[in-house]
């Protein structure tokens, strides 16, 4: 199983969002991408995305940037997944029968399914506090 970059980097910049955060109530997607060696055009693609999905807002101004619209330990790794556009699943099937025309008679999909299922609830239990 492998996560898609856009997850990865996605929970990396959150991550060192909520450290900076802590330390001085902010920062740019400049001043994370150049402290996780990621390309500005990059994060700035997945902030968008996180700023839609209420995750983060944006501020104006000399001191601007980014800051977290919740608190860290009210944002799980869950909802940074979702906002970037990847969920738990881990077959397309598990979220739409309809996708193969074999998922009634398959064996595998019951394990997909709660493999799913145990990913899904692993990450909504992991906040972003839990990493600073």
């Amino acid at each position: 199983m492998r996560m898609s970059t856009r997850t990865r980097y996605g929970l990396r910049a959150v991550i060192e969002l909520t450290k900076a955060e802590a330390k001085k109530g902010g920062a740019s997607v400049s001043e994370i991408a150049r402290k996780q060696g990621l390309s500005v055009k990059y994060l700035e693609n997945i902030f968008s995305a996180l700023r839609r999905a209420g995750i983060v807002k944006a501020v104006s101004g000399r001191q601007g940037g980014y800051r977290l619209l919740k608190q860290a330990n009210e944002i799980t790794v869950f909802d940074v997944m979702r906002a970037v556009g990847e969920g738990t699943a881990l077959v397309k099937c598990v979220k739409d029968a309809r996708i193969c025309d074999k998922s009634r008679k398959c064996k595998a999909r019951k394990f997909w399914k709660r493999l799913s299922e145990l990913i899904e609830t692993a990450t909504r239990t992991v906040k972003l506090a839990d990493f600073v």
